[in-house]
């Protein structure tokens, strides 16, 4: 059931705007989604070719965060349900000067179902995990992503809606 909710979001782009289109790299982005009607919903597909090991990019994306994101100030598993699902908490340098730095908590599953690799993040109660006071607490509503063979290249595709709580006037 997770399985095909991730092939459906990621790849039905119908009633998204397109805002990027080069021969490797499509972006779209929606106002809403069916879990949450005000925020906007982005989706990107990337075309790899084949020059890349598929559980290596899965490792990079994932498991090496922290060694290729500027932004991300601390990650760590707060909780290993099963092999494929955790708890993690994660925290990002603030978008603008004088705000405070921006944490998530998040439950994630990560799958491999006949070669294809799907990973889903969403957000868990603050009450299992507190925002801790130096940090502002936002949300993933939901976010996934997949990397499979298409043809003869490898195609990620991610998506994501969160609530970032920044206030614009």
């Amino acid at each position: 059931m997770l399985i095909d909710f991730l092939d459906e979001e990621a790849t039905n782009v119908g009633d998204c705007k397109e805002i990027l289109a080069i021969p490797s790299i499509k972006l779209w982005i929606k106002w809403g989604s069916k879990f949450e009607d005000k925020l906007p919903l982005v989706k990107a597909r990337y075309d790899f070719g084949t020059e890349i090991n598929p559980e290596e990019l899965v490792k990079l994306l994932t498991d090496e965060r922290s060694s290729w994101d500027d932004t991300l100030m601390e990650l760590t598993e707060i909780e290993s349900v099963t092999p494929e699902v955790s708890i993690i908490h994660y925290v990002v340098k603030p978008p603008i000067f004088l705000m405070a730095p921006k944490d998530f908590a998040e439950k994630k599953i990560r799958l491999e179902k006949n070669g294809v690799y799907y990973g889903y993040h969403g957000a868990i109660p603050e009450a299992a995990f507190p925002c801790i006071k130096k940090y502002q607490r936002c949300e993933t509503i939901y976010s996934g992503n997949i990397l499979r063979k298409e043809d003869d290249s490898y195609v990620y595709y991610t998506f994501s809606q969160m609530n970032l709580n920044v206030s614009v006037y």
